[in-house]
């Protein structure tokens, strides 16, 4: 460290003598930190030299590079003396030892002295150059003190700029060290020969802020003076931007500056930026001669280039001058700013300059001498020539831009499809015979001549000059044909477009009418243009979006026999043809007319000059409103429009003789709900016509709501109007029709899941289908309403007209029957385990509440209310808790018990028990009865049964006919008549009384099933009525209830049967015993001790006995009161309690608990027994139903619970 310091003091000291003077202030320009100083021994050493002997040395080794350094882009530069180079050298030493010290010192504090090889050979010596390896042979070394060890450049290290920092010399050669890093130990490659490197001394100039543009030529670098493989941008794609500097160095003669570009720090050559500033002028210029020099800024050491042949000849934009050392510079430019095209500063004396200025942008027409040029500048050069002017003599040049170059006017223009500037003295005017006309060219290929010349140019007209009009103001003849020149403006000189051939043009004269303000209202149809009879290229409003627009005309024109009239339309100027325009006027009317035939003429206006139309299909087959009529000349005309107004929608006048008309009247703007029948069409206005129509077809929307909003009459008709679809429509009456709504009782199922339902009744937008959710599930139907012919139902999900409503559907989506209460009564049923029990009658899969009702056989079902579907008959009750409807078809009127045997096999067994019947008929034996039904025997005996057992009732003579009714065990049944009350019954009429279902449906028989165990459900009042006026039973009923309950017997039976035992009340037994002849148990008479019969009397006391309990025949009386003593039936009410335990016991509690089972007792024959037999008379159930069914027919409330027996 000490000997870098020593250096440093020799450096300063030295550089108080000329020429090294200039060190200090280069070493305070380039911020270089003082090196340290050490007291102890105060000198600057590097490496063991004083600074002088550096000196001298490096002095040598420059002058030997000076020739290879000026051969380098500085060579513009004049050679410097021996001196002033080691001056530089010098200066590069200085402004790197600071650096270079500070490195090696960190190297050292960190790897140690000796780590690095480099540092390890004596003699080296700081030094600040860049350098690139001249070719791919070069040897790199990674030591002078082994030359063996090297690797060759290859491409590895070739074309890329290299910091040197540490020179030595070995064996007299000068050896640089290269590294990639502006440092002697970071980034180092290795030591290289002087000569194989190409090197320029390397110095920082400032870190000043500066502002350049950049030309868009060379390239930006990572490092100064950087090699391909330091490219970093490619400066054409950023031409004429802002380039901000913050670092400038040299690089031998040449001036690099580092800023930021595109996000990226990069190095550009001062030669490829150009400087700003200066005060603002407007000049053009051209450069003297090619030894005049463009300098990049106007700084002192600012760095030029020479015009050469590549900036001379040109003109350029000068747009900033500035003054320095009281010469003027020029800013020269290829573009007219100041901060692009950016060529650099020429000194004012190297230029020959005019001043710039623009004269207007008014469009001119010339034509073109033949003489001079075109340039793409003003005052252009030889390389700025575009064309040679003789070729295009007598050419029209529509001019855009005038400018003034010193006292020289110059135009420009567009010539073969080029912007050109010309001189004035090149152009004239050429004129031809005036003329008034306006004209289309006919198509795209004809032509478009620049001048009337023989050999003038040409263009075809394409689609750029057809479809719009053009004025014509010259024509002229050559060769014999008449040309027009065309115009975009009423000009001959401004907007020329060129001349063409007459045949070429459809032309009509152009006469200017009058300027007085005139109003009319617009169609709507057409368009407006920018010219009168304008093409589509003149196109300034589709008329269609101002329909009724006022237009107030302020000049009307006549091309050919048509009138335009130009006025002003939403802020432009533009042309109307009159036929797109009508007048108002007249007095008012109020009548729709449609136009009679395509030949009627529509006026636009009632001027006698005013243009007309024919109707044709335009106008025709549509309804037109009338607000307006005028009489003229006699006759009555109608101003026709589309809307019912005299201002707007007008289409023109129409004499009244070629319109049907009716009178048009307003009705009313009552608010009405109608319905469409789904005939007629609808139309936009009322009585319209097929282009009025809007919906042709109305099938698809009948039944839907129509709400009118307005009615009018137009003659006697009635039309109403309203929206469908979003659209206004007209109805004629005939075509709607109103709602009826009524009140009905149904029920009902939507048929398939494509039914649409209406909230709204005809509304379509409320519709929603049923769907899933709205399917399989039975709906009350409280209201129906009538549109046209078609019934429509609400719906509803409880039996209401308001509550739960679903909405409204067509009868036809739904399959519905009637629904009537039949009524409340309760019954009780039995299920028979078949079917599904629903949660409304007529119920669906929705509605199911028990699906398996199999579990459920036989249960009783208590009914609470009845009603009917249709036919069908539905029960409502409790079932497990739940409420359910239940089809008439899946109960039982009563319970079932079934029987393990067949009716066929209960006959067979009931005929062995000799069953007997009152009825007509007796038995013979089949053997004496012929095939003829003939009796064979003398005389055939008449059996009471099928056997010999009891004796003949009566005998047939032989040859007697017989009606044979049934055979049975080698007997015939046959018709016979007798005084003999019973016989043997036959077994038809066996199996007939046998068959429950034979009794079943009768309202009477069927109580040959009433359940005699179970009580009635019948009140007190109710059963008291039935005993009115029965003696002592009367108002009875409540124990007769008491006694069904207590003992299971049904209370009716216990009626019925007291009743017939006590004559209605009326007998002894019932009515009370005091005194009677005591009786034993079999009704014998017990006698005292001397044989005499015992007598009992319990007076005042009484015995009652209601149901003739032990009351024999031969015994009735005593035995009667006997029984009734020996149970203690001291009261009627206790006989009728106590006493039903008797009438219990025989039959009904011992399973025999109905008259059918009394008779029959199909229990025993299940077991192969046929006894226990009330009666063995076969119809004796069947008559003991009429008194219990005419009992029950008495009460208002009761409830029957039947046992119906099931054979298999």
């Amino acid at each position: 460290m000490r000997k870098i310091a020593t250096i440093l003091v020799t450096l300063l000291i030295l550089s108080s003598i000329t020429p090294y003077g200039v060190l200090a202030e280069s070493l305070e320009a380039n911020d270089i930190a003082t090196p340290e100083f050490n007291p102890e021994n105060e000198q600057y050493v590097v490496e063991g030299k004083n600074a002088t002997d550096d000196l001298d040395e490096t002095e040598n080794s420059m002058k030997n590079i000076i020739d290879e350094d000026n051969n380098e882009k500085d060579e513009i530069v004049e050679i410097k003396t021996d001196k002033q180079i080691i001056s530089e050298e010098i200066k590069e030493k200085a402004f790197t030892l600071q650096a270079e010290s500070e490195e090696i010192e960190t190297d050292v504090n960190a790897k140690g002295i000796n780590e690095l090889k480099h540092m390890s050979i004596p003699n080296a010596t700081p030094t600040s150059r860049l350098g690139h390896i001249r070719n791919g042979n070069v040897k790199i070394y990674a030591s002078l003190e082994n030359d063996s060890s090297f690797e060759v450049a290859g491409s590895k290290y070739t074309n890329a700029v290299y910091y040197i920092k540490l020179q030595n010399t070995v064996n007299g050669n000068l050896y640089y060290l290269i590294s990639y890093n502006a440092s002697s130990t970071r980034g180092v490659v290795g030591w290289v020969k002087a000569t194989d490197l190409s090197t320029h001394p390397h110095v920082s100039v400032d870190k000043k802020a500066k502002d350049f543009y950049i030309k868009g030529t060379g390239n930006a670098y990572d490092t100064a003076w950087g090699g391909s493989k330091n490219l970093v941008y490619d400066l054409s794609n950023y031409k004429d931007q802002i380039f901000k500097v913050h670092l400038t160095e040299k690089v031998g003669n040449n001036v690099w500056y580092r800023g930021t570009l595109d996000g990226k720090t990069v190095w550009i050559h001062s030669s490829d930026l150009v400087s700003v500033g200066g005060s603002p002028t407007s000049r053009l210029g051209h450069i003297r001669n090619r030894n005049v020099k463009i300098f990049s800024s106007l700084e002192s050491d600012a760095s030029f280039e020479v015009a050469g042949a590549q900036y001379t000849n040109a003109v350029y934009y000068i747009k900033s001058q500035s003054e320095i050392n009281g010469k003027t510079y020029y800013l020269i430019s290829t573009r007219p700013s100041n901060s692009k095209g950016l060529v650099g500063w020429v000194q004012a004396s190297d230029l020959s300059t005019y001043s710039h200025t623009g004269v207007d942008k008014a469009a001119k027409t010339f034509y073109i001498k033949g003489n001079g040029k075109s340039y793409d500048k003003a005052w252009g050069g030889s390389k700025n020539l575009v064309q040679d002017l003789s070729k295009f003599k007598d050419h029209i040049f529509n001019v855009h831009l005038t400018e003034k170059v010193g006292n020289e006017i110059w135009y420009r223009g567009t010539l073969d499809g080029k912007t050109v500037w010309i001189h004035s003295s090149y152009l004239s005017s050429n004129i031809g015979k005036p003329t008034s006309r306006l004209g289309h060219i006919r198509n795209q290929n004809v032509k478009i001549y620049s001048s009337l010349a023989n050999n003038a140019s040409f263009e075809v007209a394409g689609s750029t000059y057809t479809d719009a009009v053009y004025y014509i103001k010259s024509q002229s003849e050559a060769n014999g044909n008449l040309y027009y020149l065309l115009s975009t403006s009423p000009s001959i000189s401004k907007g020329v477009v060129g001349w063409v051939q007459e045949s070429d043009l459809f032309t009509y004269s152009h006469v200017g009418v009058d300027k007085i303000s005139k109003t009319f209202y617009i169609k709507g149809a057409g368009n407006s243009y920018d010219k009168a009879w304008g093409g589509s290229q003149n196109i300034v409003y589709d008329l269609s979006e101002y329909k009724d627009h006022v237009f107030n005309v302020h000049l009307t024109e006549k091309v050919g026999n048509d009138i335009w009239y130009r006025g002003t339309l939403n802020g432009k100027t533009v042309w109307i043809h009159s036929s797109d325009l009508v007048s108002s006027g007249g007095s008012p009317t109020s009548r729709l007319g449609h136009i009679r035939n395509r030949n009627v003429k529509i006026y636009s206006s009632l001027e006698s000059n005013a243009s007309f139309e024919v109707a044709g299909a335009q106008y025709t087959n549509a309804v037109y409103y009338i607000k307006s009529q005028s009489s003229l000349n006699g006759q009555l005309y109608y101003l026709i429009s589309t809307s019912p107004s005299d201002t707007r929608g007008l289409v023109g006048w129409v004499q009244a003789s070629d319109l049907s008309t009716y009178s048009h009247v307003g009705v009313d703007r009552d608010a009405k709900t109608l319905y469409f029948k789904g005939t007629g069409k609808a139309y936009r206005k009322a009585w319209g016509g097929s282009k009025d129509l809007v919906y042709e077809d109305m099938s698809q929307y009948a039944y839907q709501e129509f709400k009118v909003n307005l009615t009018e009459k137009v003659g006697t008709n009635t039309w109403y109007r309203g929206v469908l679809n979003g659209e206004t429509i007209w109805l004629h009456s005939s075509y709607v029709t109103t709602k009826t709504e009524s009140t009905t009782s149904r029920l009902g199922h939507i048929r398939n899941r494509s039914v649409e339902i209406y909230p709204t009744i005809g509304d379509p937008s409320t519709a929603f289908i049923a769907g899933a959710q709205y399917t399989n599930a039975v709906y009350y139907i409280k209201k129906q309403a009538e549109i046209h012919d078609q019934i429509f139902y609400l719906i509803s999900t409880s039996p209401s007209s308001t509550k739960g409503t679903v909405g409204w559907v067509n009868a036809k989506d739904l399959s519905t029957y009637s629904h009537i209460t039949v009524d409340k009564k309760a019954k009780i049923f039995y299920i028979k385990g078949n079917g599904i029990a629903y949660s409304k009658a007529w119920g669906g899969a929705k509605d199911i509440v028990f699906e398996n009702m199999d579990i459920y056989k036989n249960e009783e079902f208590k009914v609470d209310l009845t009603e009917k579907v249709g036919n069908n008959t539905w029960y409502r009750g409790m079932l497990n808790g739940k409420r359910i409807w239940l089809h008439s078809s899946y109960v039982n009127v009563a319970r079932v018990s079934e029987y393990n045997l067949t009716l066929s096999e209960a006959v067979e067994m009931q005929m062995k028990a000799s069953p007997q019947t009152d009825m007509k008929y007796a038995w013979v034996s089949k053997e004496y009865i012929d095939k003829n039904n003939k009796v064979t025997a003398t005389n055939l005996n008449v059996r009471p049964e099928p056997n010999t057992k009891k004796d003949p009732i009566g005998s047939l003579p032989n040859g007697h006919v017989v009606k044979v009714l049934e055979e049975y065990n080698g007997w015939y049944a046959i018709e016979y008549s007798s005084n003999h009350q019973w016989r043997h019954a036959h077994p038809a009429d066996v199996m007939y009384y046998l068959n429950p279902l034979n009794f079943i449906n009768d309202d009477r028989q069927q109580f040959q099933f009433l359940d005699l165990s179970r009580n009635s459900s019948a009140s007190v009042t109710e059963l008291n009525k039935v005993l009115n006026n029965n003696g002592v039973l009367t108002g009875k009923g409540r124990y007769f209830i008491e006694a069904g309950n207590k003992y299971k017997i049904n209370d009716i039976y216990l009626v019925s049967h007291a009743k017939l035992e006590t004559g209605n009340g009326s007998s002894e037994l019932a009515n009370g015993i005091s005194k009677w002849t005591q009786r034993d148990s079999k009704g014998n008479i017990v006698r005292d001790a001397d044989g005499n019969p015992i007598i009992i009397d319990i007076s005042p006391k009484k015995v009652y006995n209601v149901y003739g309990i032990g009351a024999f025949d031969r015994c009735a009386r005593d035995c009667g009161a006997q029984r009734a003593y020996d149970n203690g039936w001291f009261s009627v009410e206790t006989a009728i309690v106590e006493g039903a335990q008797f009438i219990g016991n025989g039959y009904v509690n011992a399973g025999q608990n109905t008259l059918y089972k009394m008779r029959w007792n199909p229990g025993a024959m299940e077991k192969g027994n046929v006894t226990h037999q009330y009666a063995s008379d076969i119809g004796w159930a069947a008559k003991q139903t009429r008194t219990i069914y005419n009992l029950y027919q008495q009460l208002d409330s009761y409830t029957i619970h039947l046992d119906i027996p099931v054979y298999k």
